[in-house]
C-alpha cells in the first residue's frame, strides 16, 4: 500500500509517522462490526488506523499502524451511522467542506498540527467527494459536493506543505457515458496539485 510504501521510505530501517489527508464524501472508517453493507472498500482508513483487519494490514507491510491523532478527513457527507460514531470517539479530525474549500483558519491549524506530527503525509482523493455531475458514471453518487474547480484550490494549497510526500486519486468512474467529463474533473485536480507543488 502506499502508506506502507511512505512508511518505510526513510533512511534507515525506523518507520517514518505518516500523516494522512482523506478527502472522501465518505469515512471508509467502517469496521466489519460497525458496516452496513460488509463491503472492504469502506473500510481501509479504520484498517490502516489499527481498527480492524489486523493481518490485512500486516500483510500490506504497514506497521505500526497510523495513529488517529495524525488522520485528517475533509468533506465527508455520506457516513453510516456508526461509522461516524467510531470516527467521533477517535482522534481523527475532520474539515467540513465548506472549512476546506474556504481554507480558513480551522483547517490550517489541523495542517500545521499534522505537519509538525508527522515526517511524511499521504494525500489521497476519492473522486466522489466531487459533485455527482463532475464525475458521471460514480458508482457511489453523493450530490452536493465541490466542483473540481473548487476542490483544486483546495488541493493546491495542501500541496504547499512539503511534508505531503504522495497524492493518491481513486473511485474513477468506470461508465463510458460521461468519461470526458470524468478525465477533465481529474485532471483539473492534478493540475492544481502540481501548482502546489511547484509554489513550495
Amino acid at each position: 500500500s502506499m502508506l506502507a510504501g511512505l512508511q518505510h521510505s526513510g533512511p534507515s530501517s525506523r518507520p517514518l509517522k505518516v500523516g494522512l489527508i482523506w478527502i472522501d464524501a465518505h469515512g471508509d472508517f467502517n469496521t466489519p462490526e460497525t458496516t452496513l453493507s460488509g463491503w472492504l472498500g469502506g473500510m481501509p482508513v479504520a484498517v490502516a488506523a489499527g481498527k480492524c483487519l489486523f493481518r490485512l494490514r500486516l500483510k500490506a507491510g504497514l506497521d505500526p499502524p497510523i495513529s488517529t491523532r495524525n488522520i485528517i478527513m475533509m468533506g465527508l457527507r455520506d457516513v453510516d451511522p456508526l461509522e461516524q460514531a467510531l470516527i467521533d470517539e477517535s482522534h481523527v479530525t475532520t474539515i467540513s467542506t465548506e472549512e476546506m474549500l474556504d481554507k480558513g483558519p480551522r483547517m490550517q491549524k489541523a495542517l500545521d498540527r499534522l505537519s509538525r506530527q508527522v515526517d511524511v503525509i499521504y494525500l489521497h482523493i476519492d473522486l466522489d467527494i466531487l459533485d455527482a455531475k463532475e464525475i458521471p458514471g460514480s458508482f457511489f453518487e453523493v450530490l452536493g459536493g465541490p466542483t473540481a474547480t473548487q476542490l483544486g484550490e483546495s488541493l493546491r494549497f495542501i500541496m504547499r506543505n512539503p511534508k505531503v510526500k504522495a497524492l493518491g486519486i481513486a473511485s474513477f468512474p468506470t461508465a463510458e457515458e460521461g468519461r470526458e467529463t470524468s478525465i477533465k474533473s481529474a485532471l483539473t485536480l492534478i493540475r492544481a496539485a502540481i501548482s502546489g507543488l511547484k509554489e513550495r
